[in-house]
Parts: C-alpha cells; sequence; structure tokens
C-alpha cells in the first residue's frame, strides 16, 4: 500500500503539436509578414539573396515513395536562399519558441517560431539543405514514415532519389535546386499550397490558401519595394518569379530588388555585425568602450511589371550605450529573464531617386525592426530599432500595466528611442549636410 502511494500514477501537461501551430499562426498575421519571415531567416543565416518562386503548376508523377504524397504536387511556393542550413539551424528549426537564435546576438530571431508563420500557406512545408531533405507532416497523412507521434521525416539525398523518382524531384527544381544535386549549396523551402480539400480536413486551419492570398501577398511585398532592404544585415537582392499552371517550367520574372553597390554595404554592415559581442557578458562594457558607428550609401533599383526605379539612400546605424546607467541596467534586466536586445538602431534617407514608368510618392516615414513594421512616423525618413515586439511581431509591444520584471520589458522601447534611435538620426542629418 506504502509503494503504490509513492509510485502513483503519470499525470502532467502537455500540449499536442498541432494545437500549438494553431495558436501560433492565430497570433501571426497570414499577409506577407510570411514572406517577411522567411526573409529574415535567410538574412540571420548570412544570406545575400532570396528567391520567391510561385509555381501553379499541378505536377504529375508516375512513380512516388507513397501515393499519398500526391497531396504536396500542387501549385505551391518556393524560396530560396543562397546560404546553407548548419546543424545548430537544423536542430533550431525543430524547436518550437526554444530557437537557439534567441541567445545570438549576431541573429535578429528571438522567439523560435517565426518559420512557422507557414502554416499558414500549407500543412505540408518542406525544405532542402547540403545533402537533406525534410518534411514537416503534423497530421502525419502524406509523407511516409510520418504519424502524429512522429510528425516529420529527413531523406539523405542520394543517386537513386533522382533515378527512381524523378518526378518528385522535379517539384523543387522550379525552386533553383540543380537536377541530380546530391549536395545542395543552398536553402530551397517548398509550401504547397492548402486547398479547398485539404482544407476541409485540416486541423490546423480551415481556410484554404488560394491564389487570390498570394495575390494579395504579392501586392504587399512590391509595395514594400527597395524599402525591404535598408535594414537587413547581409540580404542584397529578393527576386520574385511566376511559373503559369500551363507552363513548360520557364520562370516569369514578375519582382527584382537589388543592391546596385555590394560591396560598400556588405562591407558597412560587417562593421556594425563585427561590433557585436558573442555573449551578454561582454555587451556592456564593449559597447560603453567601442560604440559602433556606420553611415554608408545604398543604391538599389526596383524592378516590377510597372515600373522601375533606382533610388540612393544614405543609410546611418550604430550600436551604444550611454554612460548613465539606465539603459544598462534595463539591458541586464531583460538578459536575466532570457530576453535578447541590443541597443542597435539606425536611421535611412531616400537622397535621389528616378522612375521609368508611374510616379515615384514622397518618403512616409516607417518604423523598422530590421524589416518594415505596418507603424508610420512624421518623419520623411525611416528609423530601425531593435525594439521589443508584440506575440503577432508586427507592431511594438504595449507598455501599458506592466510592473515588476515585466517593467524592463514594458520600458525597452521607450529607452531605445531616447538613448539609441536619438543618435542614429543625429548621425544621419549631420551625414546629409
Amino acid at each position: 500500500m506504502g509503494d503504490e502511494l509513492i509510485t502513483g500514477t503519470s499525470f502532467y501537461q502537455f500540449e499536442p503539436l498541432i494545437a500549438r501551430l494553431r495558436g501560433i499562426i492565430r497570433d501571426y498575421p497570414e499577409g506577407v509578414g510570411i514572406i517577411k519571415e522567411l526573409i529574415q531567416n535567410a538574412d540571420d543565416a548570412r544570406a545575400t539573396q532570396v528567391e520567391i518562386t510561385l509555381d501553379w503548376r499541378t505536377h504529375r508523377a508516375s512513380n512516388l515513395p507513397d501515393e499519398r504524397m500526391v497531396r504536396l504536387l500542387g501549385p505551391a511556393m518556393l524560396i530560396y536562399n543562397n546560404s546553407i542550413f548548419t546543424e545548430r539551424d537544423f536542430n533550431s528549426i525543430r524547436s518550437l519558441g526554444q530557437s537557439e537564435k534567441a541567445q545570438d546576438l549576431q541573429k535578429t530571431g528571438r522567439f523560435g517560431v517565426g518559420f512557422n508563420a507557414v502554416y499558414h500557406v500549407t500543412d505540408y512545408p518542406s525544405f532542402i539543405s547540403r545533402n537533406r531533405l525534410i518534411f514537416f507532416d503534423p497530421h502525419g497523412n502524406a509523407v511516409p514514415g510520418t504519424s502524429r507521434q512522429e510528425p516529420g521525416r529527413e531523406w539523405i539525398f542520394a543517386p537513386r532519389w533522382w533515378e527512381n523518382y524523378p518526378d518528385f524531384m522535379k517539384v523543387y527544381e522550379a525552386g533553383g535546386l540543380p537536377k541530380n544535386s546530391e549536395d545542395f549549396q543552398g536553402t530551397l523551402f517548398r509550401l504547397p499550397l492548402r486547398t479547398k480539400a485539404q482544407a476541409k480536413e485540416s486541423e490546423i486551419r480551415k481556410q484554404a490558401f488560394t491564389e487570390s492570398n498570394i495575390r494579395e501577398l504579392l501586392q504587399e511585398l512590391i509595395a514594400s519595394g527597395e524599402e525591404l532592404l535598408l535594414f537587413l544585415k547581409s540580404v542584397q537582392s529578393i527576386y520574385v518569379y511566376e511559373i503559369p499552371a500551363d507552363s513548360d517550367g520557364t520562370r516569369e520574372e514578375i519582382l527584382r530588388i537589388t543592391t546596385k553597390n555590394p560591396q560598400e554595404v556588405q562591407e558597412a554592415r560587417q562593421k556594425i555585425l563585427n561590433a557585436i559581442p558573442d555573449d551578454f557578458n561582454l555587451l556592456i562594457e564593449h559597447c560603453h568602450q567601442d560604440a559602433a558607428a556606420i553611415s554608408y550609401r545604398h543604391e538599389i533599383e526596383t524592378v516590377s511589371l510597372k515600373q522601375t526605379i533606382t533610388s540612393i539612400w544614405r543609410v546611418a546605424q550604430v550600436i551604444r550605450i550611454d554612460e548613465g546607467e539606465e539603459l544598462a541596467n534595463v539591458i541586464t534586466a531583460m538578459y536575466e529573464s532570457q530576453e535578447k536586445v541590443l541597443p542597435w538602431a539606425g536611421a535611412a534617407a531616400r537622397i535621389s531617386t528616378s522612375c521609368q514608368g508611374e510616379k515615384t510618392e514622397p518618403i512616409r516615414g516607417r518604423v523598422y525592426c530590421f524589416l518594415p513594421l505596418p507603424l508610420e512616423t512624421e518623419f520623411p525618413i525611416h528609423i530601425n530599432g531593435f525594439f521589443n515586439l508584440n506575440s503577432s511581431r508586427d507592431n511594438l509591444s504595449s507598455d501599458l500595466g506592466q510592473t515588476g520584471k515585466d517593467r524592463p520589458r514594458a520600458i525597452w522601447n521607450q529607452l531605445l528611442v531616447r538613448h539609441v534611435v536619438s543618435h542614429a538620426c543625429a548621425n544621419l542629418i549631420a551625414d546629409l549636410v
């Protein structure tokens, strides 16, 4: 009797993966934010180029590893970048809310859930990097070897893959995977669009992701245009292609955003990255001693179906901590609560532009957290900062009603503007003069 009292029975809290994913996408807007997450991930991986391909074809396969994989052969969005996954990256993408990027000062990612915004689009994301093909299948109903208990599978490339399943591998060729590749020096995500039939069965999301959803997303991306590149750390070009449903597979370019002075931009960005210490223990001391400040020209060409715009921007960025204790104390408190922050800010002004096609609009200042947020300022310049964001990561977090240990997080954005953004703006004005 005594042993039974001590041993007891199993009773603990848990959360099924599907329920977790449903909660994540509820917090994430389904628009261009999906693309921004993948661009941000590429930027953190030090990629310089991102390609988005919309493949509207429904692929035919005479031979599949499993007949259920026909679910993966419909129209899809493919996102390529020219960096490769490290072993740390492979481990990180498997963790929900515990990404290793959360402690890496060189990376913008902090929450470990950004990639999962893709579940707005699909129930069956997959990606290829180096010699590995990874499938996520939360329902366990499409990829052989998966189940709800083990909702994913990893396959290693081998020559027989191309020999035995050429039709299936062709779906990745559309996004830039070379035929017969066994060591892909890049990363390619493939997101088969959730069909109406799949939406009825899905426990993640009951809405299909249709062509109209894609078109709306594209319009938002085109509207952001050249300004997407301004405050990124490594990405210098973004391409968008389309493959029509009745096509032979030829990609048609519909948007191109490219940096025209890549070496100058890369060297300047690297200077500020070099100023970031490897760990938090050195951060405050390092930034007090060697505040990093850079200023550079960024020439960007944007080519869409309607117009070509060539602009020159002046970008100023700074990492610094004032001699006073206010900012340093908040940074320390944030790290003690496992919140990654950096006293990093920037400002950008467009100093010239020429347009072939429609007339360009005056700059309406936006707030950035490395990519633009839907928040405008009254200034004719853009400002960037390592801001604290809300759960959907599409706006600044609110400081209403937060006390105690949450107070540093609540006031971080105010202090960042006062102590760091202000210096970036002052440097920009001085450089413009």
